[in-house]
């Protein structure tokens, strides 16, 4: 089946379907820092526990934050530096919340080396994955690079949003 390639242009296809994974994961960071904290204390971490729970809503928010930003930079700012910025943050907000997480809550928990591996190891290697996954995507895809174009001036396309 032939197609015109200067049609795939705009949010379609897998560009949606990645702001929507970047929608969903959004909304299930306060999921996932919600099903931690009913998690109960034990006397084994002690007040190291209140204090991981705390780390585990502050990263929460930052990537709830980050992810729902770059959702509505994809969607809302159609020009060349949107697939850069979302780049960087990808990597930002998947990969260091994550080593946050492990080396934070095994230095608060006082969990050895081999238990915080063996717990969060895949927390770790998921969303790196993730990220390379759609930083390929990003930079290989022709609607990607049809719809976020270089323009002549982008302060003018800006204006014109406005006007």
């Amino acid at each position: 089946m032939a197609y015109d390639k200067r049609a795939l242009v705009g949010v379609g296809g897998w560009l949606a379907f990645f702001i929507i994974t970047l929608c969903l994961n959004a909304i299930a960071t306060p999921l996932s820092a919600l099903q931690v904290s009913a998690i109960p204390g034990t006397t084994r971490f002690g007040s190291g526990w209140t204090a991981y729970l705390a780390l585990v809503w502050a990263l929460s928010a930052a990537k709830l934050a980050g992810f729902a930003y770059m959702a509505w930079r994809l969607n809302a700012r159609q020009n060349a530096s949107t697939p850069r910025i979302v780049i960087r943050g990808l990597w930002i907000v998947a990969v260091v919340p994550a080593l946050v997480d492990a080396l934070g809550g095994t230095a608060l928990l006082g969990l050895s080396a081999n238990d915080a591996g063996r717990v969060m190891g895949s927390e770790v290697f998921r969303p790196g994955v993730y990220a390379a996954v759609w930083t390929a995507y990003l930079l290989r895809s022709e609607r990607v690079a049809n719809t976020y174009a270089d323009t002549d001036n982008e302060a003018d396309s800006l204006a014109a949003v406005f006007e």
